[in-house]
């Protein structure tokens, strides 16, 4: 059972972490070690970021990490509404911080502002 979660109707996070869906496919790994994973190299390419401001690539890395991420939503919140009509609160939370991510990292993508000019 997962913590805070209730388990009735439509939001019943012990339907979702216990079905068929909650492991990769083909394997017996959680899905969240491939979601762990995810969060990881987020993290590092955050840090390289910071050690190296002024490096674009880090930053068109991170946004197509974080589309990729997305991606990934997409499919788990489909398998969750229209596969087991059921929704996990904690998983739901995860989804937003990957959307916040991409709205971020995205956001990170815009040109730089010129300086203006001193009077």
């Amino acid at each position: 059972m997962v913590p805070v979660c209730v388990s009735t109707g439509i939001v019943n996070c012990d339907k979702v972490v216990t079905s068929q869906f909650s492991v990769v496919p083909g394997t017996s790994i959680p899905i969240t070690v491939p979601g762990l994973a995810f969060f990881l190299v987020a993290l590092a390419l955050a840090l390289a970021q910071l050690l190296r401001p002024g490096r674009l690539e880090l930053r068109r890395a991170h946004f197509a990490w974080a589309c990729l991420g997305l991606l990934s939503v997409f499919y788990l919140v489909f398998v969750e509404l229209v596969e087991l009509k059921a929704i996990c609160l904690w998983c739901s939370f995860v989804h937003l911080d990957i959307l916040v991510m991409l709205l971020t990292t995205a956001w990170r993508m815009r040109p730089p502002e010129e300086l203006s000019p001193s009077h």
